[in-house]
């Protein structure tokens, strides 16, 4: 593979640039890109055995609409790190989240040398036709090395994590690390993770190593020298894309749309209202329904209609008040009085089948579908009754 893209490169040499330039600490580059060029920065700093340097990425990208996203690889002497802009994470569901802002910070091996000079390279590629702009800013972290019993603070995003090392001083076997958030969302993730490449500090890799804590305003976690041989450790600080690991809402939840009831024995009101709660739980939007006025439909029936409209339309839950009349069967009062019950206490009280001798046998049937939805946790909408030798409250 390496053999046939030197060959590609050869036979196509003024189709692809490489531009390698020596790059500052501390300055903004604010260039271009495309699929025909390339450009290298490259850097240098001095690693010491007893100061640990932490360096710092910094990315946005310009261009508002961008075909292909911009790769960026850093090449270190003992990593490699590497990231795309936008950067894509995930959350639940497979939902996607896009950050045009990344920040990371390069992880720093330990060297055995009193002090040496090293020099890492950041390639910047795309495959995009058209330029994309971008800003690059390399700095040095500031308080990269923890201190103990000393606060600093600092601002994090899920594209712009932290990580910060922190050496036990002499005499010191445990200590307890601490970090506190002003706010309660978003939520966060501490991770406690050994001195090596590389270190996951993002939302999708935190948890694979280590010891980590969820948290919104206050995180601790108590970490002994005997688990770390080299007598340090990093403190990684990650921002979720989702709230939900700490208790927060969700921005979407999944819907299973009830399908549209058709049957020929059913009448025409039923199928109407059961379309409607289709259509808008498919448009994600409540479609209030409204009364249903029809001259073969007994009262009870618009009055009904008229409590769910009214419910609906005040957006909070109206239980049904029981029925009580001298003209209504037990059966139905009893009926009543269950789905009455079981919506003021907020749960599902599921009623028992009705087997009676006095009752018809289509009023046992619909009374078993409704036992039977609920059961399935569904909604299974009850058909109206039509006969003619039952009472219009039954109907």
């Amino acid at each position: 593979l390496f053999h046939l893209l030197l060959n590609f490169l050869s036979k196509n040499p003024e189709k692809n640039v490489v531009i390698q330039r020596d790059a500052q600490f501390d300055v903004t580059y604010d260039d271009t890109v495309t699929s025909d060029n390339q450009t290298i920065y490259s850097y240098n700093h001095t690693v010491s055995r007893n100061k640990t340097e932490g360096v710092r990425v910094s990315v946005e990208l310009l261009s508002e609409s961008a075909q292909s996203p911009v790769l960026f690889v850093v090449r270190q002497k003992q990593a490699v790190l590497s990231f795309q802009v936008p950067l894509i994470l995930r959350g639940l569901y497979q939902r996607k989240y896009q950050y045009t802002q990344v920040g990371r910070t390069l992880c720093q091996p330990p060297t055995k040398a009193l002090a040496e000079t090293q020099f890492f390279y950041l390639d910047v590629s795309t495959l995009s036709s058209a330029g994309v702009h971008y800003q690059l800013r390399v700095s040095r972290v500031d308080s990269f090395t923890l201190q103990t019993d000393k606060k600093f603070s600092f601002n994090a995003t899920p594209s712009q994590p932290h990580f910060f090392k922190y050496m036990f001083p002499d005499g010191v076997d445990t200590v307890i690390v601490k970090v506190n958030s002003q706010k309660n969302f978003p939520c966060s993730v501490m991770s406690i993770q050994d001195i090596q490449c590389p270190v996951y500090d993002l939302d999708n890799n935190v948890a694979f190593i280590g010891m980590y804590q969820t948290m919104t305003t206050t995180a601790a976690i108590t970490v002994q020298r005997k688990d770390f041989p080299s007598n340090s450790f990093y403190v990684v600080v990650v921002v979720k894309t989702e709230d939900e690991a700490c208790g927060g809402p969700l921005r979407f939840y999944p819907v299973t749309l009830p399908q549209p009831i058709r049957a020929q024995g059913y009448s025409t009101a039923a199928n109407q209202s059961a379309a409607l709660l289709y259509r808008s739980q498919s448009e994600r939007r409540v479609t209030l329904l409204q009364p249903i006025r029809a001259q073969r439909s007994s009262s009870a029936a618009n009055q009904s209609t008229a409590l769910l409209y009214r419910s609906q339309s005040e957006r909070r839950p109206t239980p049904p008040q029981p029925i009580r009349a001298q003209h209504y069967s037990t059966a139905a009062n009893q009926s009543t009085r269950l789905l009455y019950r079981s919506q003021l206490e907020r749960r599902v009280t599921v009623p028992q089948p009705i087997r009676a001798q006095r009752y018809s046998t289509a009023a046992n049937q619909s009374a078993g579908l409704l036992y039977r939805s609920q059961l399935e946790h569904r909604v299974t909408l009850p058909q109206p009754i039509r006969e003619r030798g039952y009472s219009t409250a039954a109907n």
